[in-house]
């Protein structure tokens, strides 16, 4: 049986950017530093269907993670929200707010290096949004924006990238020293062509193509190029990642072409003139079995610094079987290795963790302060069924070399496949702390089938995941868990006292009654039923995986019966004033 390479998840957010277009090691240091490093999983903002992590990035006091949430508007159709949210070096969330953009119908932010900083006090993030109004035909207009915002996560500009024919989208941020920025993306050139589908009538993008442009401080819009040599089929041009040389001179770029099949790097100057470009071709492999043809795109590329070159990973066949009706299929290994200056190859590795059936996905790479590799990917495993599959998170180390120094599954649930459809987690975005000792990362996890949030059934929806680890991969002291099992770290959230806003009386108290709680769990206020106006409430795991949502009314009761019995967190959150209450939780 051939094995497909896309869960619907992917499927489905692949078609929505095509739809956009057509419509349009030293681990006890950072335990002393009071990193509590246990896995999280985060609720979806209430009235959502789905959230995810595409960008994270670790700061000396804070995480940050850009991404998007989806929800049905009024005519039932789904859209798509840019999210950005600030974390504390627990994992306690300070803020979440999503970008607001005027007359834009649908927006998102795509790609892994989407938030950069660019001082103490200034950090930005892009992504790009629909606009039916500026341009009749066509379905609309998808333009690009950059948006800076301060420490605290509250919105300093929005700078829109406006045309009027081409399409654009950015991918990746890059911050020069003198605070310059430069996005990564591609454009699509739109023709009068009309072409009717099962869906519709639609316009035909004519031609995808990578585009470069770079801003000031301020957010003016210095330059922007199109490079019409670098051509993709199939509207498949997604770059990854911009260096720039430490004398500041030149920019190399990390993309795919083909949905992912051909691994591409060009340098520029920093005017953004080419001065080189070279294709990786991780498929020569294939040559021999020309029955073979890859079923997804399935494969990434990300390069960082090397003292003399770049460090690349991706992923390439290793190993080629027959299957029923004699066609020829492949299984993938993380594939990573040395370029020099001219994009040369100086060498190469391949690495499967498991020697069985399985699927390994490079995605992002690191390099650590001592010059080790920082890499992440996807596994998808093959169960001793021989039939279904399951999906792991995966993050490993090697030395300059190459040598593998350890592998880690850091979540402790898994990735299945129920009845041939995918559910579980990915794996997006890999930051480095400051001081490049902690490795912090952040995906999706699909709630789908999933036994450990309820014994009720779930809707499948997505929740954003982050997991901080020290420079061994563990997520605190205890975790010397390598491969996919429960997690050994305790939770850190129970000696947290109860608490509410400090603008408040010294008499405003928040209850909670009964805890244990058996049916049906009541709030008691005094003195701060005011307080509690617009607020969420949450029931979470140890975790922080939501399994209760629900919005503050007076009197309101709330069911907990079909919950598993166990030890919870209920929270109370007023968006405009933070966390109000967050207390243990007993279920009987």
């Amino acid at each position: 049986m051939k094995k497909s390479f896309v869960s619907p998840v992917a499927a489905q957010r692949l078609l929505s950017i095509l739809l956009l277009i057509i419509l349009p090691a030293k681990s006890s240091c950072l335990f002393a530093q009071g990193f509590n490093l246990v896995d999280r999983v985060y609720e979806t903002p209430y009235g959502e269907v789905g959230m995810w992590n595409f960008s994270v990035l670790a700061d000396s006091a804070k995480l940050i993670t850009t991404g998007n949430s989806e929800r049905f508007n009024n005519w039932g159709l789904r859209v798509y929200e840019s999210l950005l949210s600030i974390y504390d070096l627990e994992g306690h969330k300070l803020m979440q707010r999503h970008i607001n953009l005027d007359d834009c119908v649908d927006h998102n932010t795509l790609g892994y290096s989407n938030v950069q900083k660019i001082n103490n006090e200034m950090y930005v993030m892009a992504g790009q949004g629909l606009y039916i109004n500026k341009r009749a035909w066509a379905g609309g207009l998808i333009q690009p924006y950059i948006h800076f915002f301060n420490s605290s996560g509250d919105s300093i500009k929005t700078v829109i990238i406006e045309d009027t024919l081409v399409d654009r989208v950015i991918r990746g941020l890059a911050v020069t020293q003198n605070h310059e920025i430069l996005g990564i993306g591609y454009e699509s050139t739109v023709t009068g062509e009309i072409a009717t589908n099962a869906s519709g009538t639609t316009f035909i993008p004519d031609s995808t193509y990578f585009w470069l442009c770079k801003f000031n401080s301020d957010g003016q819009l210095l330059w922007h190029k199109s490079f019409h040599g670098i051509r993709s089929v199939a509207d498949g041009t997604f770059p990854v990642k911009l260096l720039v040389s430490a004398d500041q001179a030149t920019y190399t770029i990390a993309m795919t072409l083909d949905l992912g099949w051909t691994s591409y790097i060009l340098k520029t100057d920093s005017a953004g003139n080419e001065i080189w470009q070279k294709s990786l071709q991780l498929r020569e492999s294939l040559s021999n079995h020309p029955a073979l043809e890859p079923s997804s795109p399935s494969s990434s590329f990300d390069i960082s610094p090397a003292p003399d070159g770049y460090y690349f990973i991706s992923s390439t066949p290793y190993k080629f079987f027959e299957t029923v009706g004699q066609e020829w299929d492949s299984q993938y290994a993380f594939y990573y290795g040395k370029l020099d200056e001219q994009g040369d190859t100086i060498w190469t590795k391949q690495y499967q963790p498991y020697n069985d059936y399985n699927y390994n996905y490079g995605r992002q790479i690191q390099t650590a302060a001592n010059g080790d590799l920082i890499m992440s990917g996807l596994v998808s495993k093959m169960k001793q069924n021989g039939v279904t599959y399951e999906e792991h998170a995966a993050v490993f180390r090697s030395d300059s070399l190459g040598n593998i120094k350890w592998y880690r599954e850091p979540m402790h649930y898994t990735r299945q496949q129920n009845g041939g459809s995918y559910v579980g987690h990915s794996l997006f975005g890999l930051s480095l702390t400051p001081g490049r000792d902690g490795i912090l990362a952040g995906g999706e996890y699909n709630g789908f089938y999933d036994p450990f949030l309820s014994t009720q059934p779930n809707n499948g929806n997505l929740y954003g995941w982050l997991i901080l680890m020290d420079s061994l991969g563990r997520r605190c002291p205890e975790d010397t868990v390598i491969m996919n099992s429960p997690s050994p770290c305790p939770p850190v959230l129970f000696d947290m006292p109860t608490r509410v806003s400090e603008q408040e009386s010294a008499s405003s108290i928040i209850t909670i009654y009964p805890n244990p709680a058996d049916d049906y769990l009541n709030i008691k206020t005094i003195g701060a039923a005011q307080l509690l106006d617009g607020s969420e409430i949450t029931i979470s795991d140890v975790h922080g995986r939501a399994i209760i949502h629900s919005l503050y009314h007076d009197g309101i009761s709330i069911y907990v019966g079909l919950i598993k019995a166990g030890i919870y967190v209920f929270t109370i959150n007023q968006p405009q004033k933070g966390i109000l209450l967050r207390q243990k939780l007993v279920k009987r």
